[in-house]
């Protein structure tokens, strides 16, 4: 089998059009937490005394997280669209899509999409914390049903963990001497969806020629998916996390911005060659 490889190429003159334009819409403001990390090669390797160096990228799709939700807005936006918002932010950054198959310093790995968060058992069985026990008419206890629900309801949720690692945010709650308090706030931005996206760049002559691995550098973004959506969020992910791409965080940033669309000049989504399945499917899960 084999898998198309996309990148942006070329210089064309667009202007997003929101897919959600005629809801009625307000400007509002997000925060969006960016983890980033970057191997000390790729950071002396992008430092010049001219600023930052010129690197092109090749973009592969990774995986798309649709959450537990019905979230139509999800898929309003295409993967396309995605780089296509975050090219003028990268560029920025001396990020730019390379031209030809051959050409390019990194493939970066896109995955995208919401957090899946579980519903919390202890909600929706608040009996099971009353401490009250049941009896028959004969005195026996008949705790079968409570004790149940009291074992359901102690169970600590499984995507807190997947989602914590997902969007950065295990990062800070890593941290050494952080206090109880602290942690309890981080793991708060956990307890309701998040949009995110996450960018993986990869070695990509080593990759194409050698078929190895190399991982240069990650950035993980989000942002709280309550009372917005997707198309929204994707502008403003890339304009809080952009300065970040390439270079190493101590913990998170926490940046404020505006959510909604803009414009901008870039290249064109095409595709421009193919690769086996077994060259890229290493990383595509990762």
């Amino acid at each position: 089998m084999r898998i198309l490889l996309a990148l942006l190429s070329g210089c064309l003159a667009f202007s997003i059009c929101n897919p959600l334009e005629g809801q009625a819409r307000f400007r509002k403001k997000a925060r969006v937490l960016t983890a980033a990390w970057a191997s000390p090669e790729f950071e002396a390797q992008r430092q010049t005394p001219d600023g930052l160096a010129h690197m092109s990228y090749h973009i592969y799709p990774g995986n798309f997280h649709q959450g537990l939700v019905n979230d139509s807005s999800l898929e309003k936006i295409s993967l396309q669209e995605i780089m296509e918002t975050l090219a003028p932010e990268m560029a920025e950054q001396n990020f730019t899509p390379a031209a030809t198959f051959e050409e390019g310093e990194m493939v970066i790995i896109v995955h995208w999409g919401v957090t899946a968060v579980q519903e919390d058992w202890a909600d929706l069985f608040p009996e099971a914390n009353d401490g009250d026990t049941e009896y028959d008419e004969d005195g026996n206890e008949t705790g079968y049903v409570d004790s149940e629900l009291s074992h359901i309801a102690t169970m600590d949720r499984p995507s807190v963990a997947s989602n914590a690692q997902l969007t950065g945010i295990n990062r800070a709650l890593e941290k050494k001497g952080l206090l109880p308090s602290d942690r309890e706030a981080i793991r708060s931005l956990l307890e309701d969806e998040r949009y995110f996206i996450v960018l993986m760049a990869y070695d990509w002559p080593l990759l194409r020629t050698e078929k190895q691995h190399k991982l240069l550098w990650s950035c993980r973004f989000s942002l709280p998916a309550q009372s917005t959506n997707f198309v929204d969020a994707v502008p403003s992910l890339g304009r809080a996390a952009a300065p970040f791409m390439g270079t190493n965080l101590d913990g998170l940033d926490k940046t404020k911005t505006q959510l909604g669309w803009g414009k901008g000049t870039v290249g064109e989504l095409e595709v421009v060659s193919e690769v086996s399945e077994e060259e890229l499917e290493n990383i595509q899960s990762e």
